[in-house]
Parts: structure tokens; C-alpha cells; sequence
């Protein structure tokens, strides 16, 4: 009873904090998205050469993952998943058109695509074979 006498009596304080968070997050979720759409266009650009062409999923989740873990944990509170999903697709949205114009980008990502090495089934069981062996 106390706390509900209190609350009508400073309604105007109440009112004011309230509008004064509202607005912090605002500012902090805002400014946070135009940070992570910059610092995605470098994660996209990575995922395409590293991944190439089919590989939409795989890619998408990659990035997301990284925009996630790249995010301090006070600031993770403000974005879920799917408006960091949303915030890639706008990205990658507008990293193709770049693409397209600019050769150093292209260039860019093919020399990622040339660096990544694939592996082979062989290799890749030789690999499980040796990790089963150190345990």
C-alpha cells in the first residue's frame, strides 16, 4: 500500500525515469547499429570468400555469430537474434551492389576464396583419427 501511495504521489518522477531509460536505450540500441552494420560488412565480405556461392545458411549463421560475440555483454540485452539477422541481410543487401562496382572488393573476395583450403574426405578422417588417438 505504501509503494502504490508513493507512486501517485511522485507520478511526474516515475514518468520522467521511465522516459529517461526509454530514451538511453534508444540511443544506445541506434548508435550500436549503425557500429555493427559497419564491422558486419567486414564479416560478410569474409564469410562470401571463405564460403562461396550456395552457402547462404552456413554464411548467415557465421555472421550472426560473430556480430553476437563481438557485442559487450550490456549491450546483448538490446538485440536479438532476429534483428541481428536483420541486420546482416540489409548489409549483405548492399555489400552485392558493391561488389558488382568495385573491382578491389571482387578482388577481395576471390583472394579469400583462393586462401581457404578445403578439405578432402581423406584428410578431414585422418584428422578425426589423430584427435580420437590424443584421447
Amino acid at each position: 500500500m505504501q509503494i502504490l501511495k508513493w507512486l501517485l504521489v511522485n507520478w511526474d518522477l516515475v514518468l520522467l525515469i521511465v522516459l529517461v531509460l526509454s530514451l538511453i536505450t534508444y540511443l544506445v540500441k541506434n548508435g550500436q547499429t549503425k557500429i555493427l552494420k559497419q564491422i558486419a560488412v567486414k564479416f560478410v565480405a569474409d564469410a562470401e570468400g571463405e564460403c562461396g556461392a550456395g552457402t547462404g545458411i552456413i554464411k548467415l549463421s557465421d555472421v550472426v555469430a560473430k556480430l553476437y560475440g563481438y557485442l559487450p555483454n550490456v549491450v546483448r540485452v538490446f538485440f536479438t537474434e532476429r534483428q541481428l539477422v536483420k541486420i546482416v541481410e540489409s548489409v549483405l543487401a548492399e555489400a552485392k551492389k558493391k561488389w558488382e562496382t568495385d573491382e578491389k572488393l571482387a578482388a577481395y573476395i576471390e583472394d579469400k576464396q583462393q586462401t581457404v583450403l578445403p578439405l578432402t574426405i581423406f584428410e578431414s578422417s585422418e584428422a578425426v583419427e589423430r584427435l580420437q588417438e590424443k584421447e
